[in-house]
């Protein structure tokens, strides 16, 4: 007669499991769930399984796959924890990594699920391992590197989406157009501050749209980016022949602003000199 077919839960009751027994339950249930293999480049993954690590000063370890056998109901589950993600492979092992698109799309074609499992080292524990833990650190810098590039590359498409459902062209800003994001200043009481850039607000509401004060004009291109020069009916015409409509904005540098930086603040009073040009022609 043949073995009997047992569910993976009725083999965890019987006592004294082995580990050959458990290893064939984990790739039981992989195989049922439809997990494929991944590579796991140590520059990619750690292997938290057994390690060390100080949570809140206190030392503990990370448990082995045969010594937890709640992860059994975990196999083929990942989940994301302040940029660090987990999963739990075909073999019941508990890895970790710093969470970037790539990753997560690489386990869900592997067939992983998200679901609510630890995510080691994720609320400050370190691992007690040098080498673990320069690994850990490195692996941070760098999906910090790969998210701020892929969110910038939304947050481009998606203004670029925006300009051309608005009928936004391209504007020429050479010559008398300014970018002035992420410039410091002064106020004309001393006091500092910064212009900020496109990655610190979300101008989806700006795109396409032009503003004006005290001589000086701005306007949000596709791209998000923050430009102004001077306020001139051929200016104005420039922005309108290509679709920039008028909506109420900061005009950066139009109330006595003085950039900090020299070389800007020289561009600044060019600009100011054009300005006051392009009034005598116009009147």
């Amino acid at each position: 007669m043949g073995k009997a077919v047992t569910t993976y839960e009725e083999d965890l009751k019987t006592e004294g499991v082995r580990k050959e027994a458990l290893s064939e339950i984990y790739e039981r249930v992989a195989n049922e769930r439809g997990i494929k293999r991944i590579k796991k480049q140590k520059t990619r993954w750690i292997l938290a399984d057994g390690l060390s690590c100080y949570d809140h000063g206190k030392k503990t370890r990370i448990p082995k796959s045969d010594e937890d056998l709640d992860r059994v109901e975990n196999v083929g589950k990942y989940c994301t924890n302040n940029g660090l993600i987990s999963f739990i492979d075909e073999q019941g092992r508990l890895y970790v990594g710093s969470v970037t698109q790539d990753r997560v799309k690489e386990l869900e074609d592997a067939g992983y699920q998200r679901g609510g499992i630890w995510v080691p080292f994720s609320n400050g524990e370190l691992p007690v391992n040098t080498r673990a833990k320069k690994n850990l650190l490195r692996m941070r810098v760098r999906s910090d590197q790969i998210n701020a590039k892929g969110r910038e590359k939304e947050m481009l498409d998606r203004y670029a989406s925006i300009a051309k459902d608005r009928g936004i062209g391209k504007q020429n800003v050479s010559g008398v157009w300014l970018n002035c994001d992420n410039i410091s200043y002064k106020t004309l009481d001393g006091e500092a501050h910064v212009f900020e850039g496109k990655r610190h607000e979300d101008r989806s509401e700006l795109i396409g749209k032009y503003w004006m004060n005290n001589g000086v004009i701005t306007f949000i291109d596709e791209e998000g980016n923050r430009y102004i020069g001077p306020q001139t009916p051929d200016r104005i015409k420039a922005l309108e022949n290509v679709g920039y409509q008028q909506r109420s904005m900061m005009v950066p540098f139009s109330n006595g602003e003085q950039a900090v930086n020299r070389v800007y603040q020289h561009k600044l009073d060019k600009l100011r000199q054009s300005l006051l040009r392009r009034k005598e022609r116009f009147k």
